[in-house]
């Protein structure tokens, strides 16, 4: 979520807020004019009087009340898109910074090796034949790859490490689906970030393909009610991530290290903002 917002946004989510009020007010008020006229029309409709009048009253009512009901369902609509650009409660010792620029090193361990002639992990994936990018984005496009060989192995292996090393320490292990609703992952993120999912089209709804484990784990106790003796929950989620990438440029999209498709074991925990 969005940390840093402008005076703007918030002056707008108070007033739509107010405006929301109103309005849900304003609907209100017609529907019990529309119940006093719906008891008219009964108590003339039993005198056998004419009820020709009330009965176009009631007509006009009804297109009022269908007015305000869309009106109102468009500025709630309004204000839930802007409420969910506002970030998390943080801790006071975050740093208040629009990008990474800030960011506070809290530990570090070991030394960095600096020596001259290092070879990259471009360099590293030709030499051992780990993996073929050209013929990767033969097939699959930009980004594409195989791996091969000893990469396939690596791969595995260091999947199977981290569950092997989540389930010592606890963790119930996850595979979630490939698709995620798109009412699931608003909850989960940002709309904007809807740019980065693909999207996959065909009988029904249309889904996502999910970009991180984390958003169908995150959805896992949906509308579920968790009392605090049940927590920590503990979830160590693997999966295929898909991802469009669109916003990456230059020697960091060599390789394989920013690529639209990829493997992830994710660790998710739900905790009581008062416990450990």
């Amino acid at each position: 979520m969005s940390r840093c917002l402008g005076k703007e946004i918030k002056g707008m989510i108070l007033m739509n807020k107010i405006v929301c009020i109103s309005g849900q007010f304003e609907l209100d008020n017609l529907r019990n004019a529309s119940n006093n006229i719906n008891d008219e029309f009964h108590r003339l409709k039993e005198l056998g009087e004419d009820t020709s009048q009330i009965k176009n009253d009631k007509a006009e009512k009804k297109k009022i009340i269908e007015k305000k009901k869309a009106d109102v369902k468009e500025i709630e609509a309004d204000l839930g898109s802007k409420l969910e650009t506002i970030g998390n409660l943080v801790h006071d010792s975050v740093p208040v910074s629009n990008d990474e620029a800030n960011n506070v090193i809290v530990r570090s361990r070991g030394k960095k090796r600096i020596e001259k002639g290092l070879k990259n992990h471009v360099d590293l994936i030709e030499a051992l034949g780990i993996a073929d990018m050209t013929k990767g984005a033969d097939v699959a496009g930009g980004r594409g790859y195989y791996l091969k060989g000893a990469g396939v192995l690596l791969n595995q292996g260091l999947i199977m490490f981290a569950l092997g090393f989540m389930v010592e320490r606890g963790y119930t292990l996850l595979q979630p689906s490939f698709f995620i609703r798109k009412d699931i992952v608003a909850m989960c993120a940002q709309l904007a970030q809807f740019d980065e999912l693909y999207k996959v089209t065909g009988e029904g709804e249309d889904k996502y393909l999910i970009a991180t484990a984390e958003q169908p784990l995150c959805a896992y106790h949906l509308e579920e009610h968790i009392p605090p003796s049940r927590l920590p929950l503990r979830y160590a989620g693997f999966s295929p991530c898909f991802r469009k990438e669109a916003g990456s440029h230059g020697l960091d999209t060599l390789g394989i290290f920013i690529v639209h498709q990829f493997e992830k074991v994710e660790q998710f925990c739900l905790t009581s903002p008062n416990g450990k």
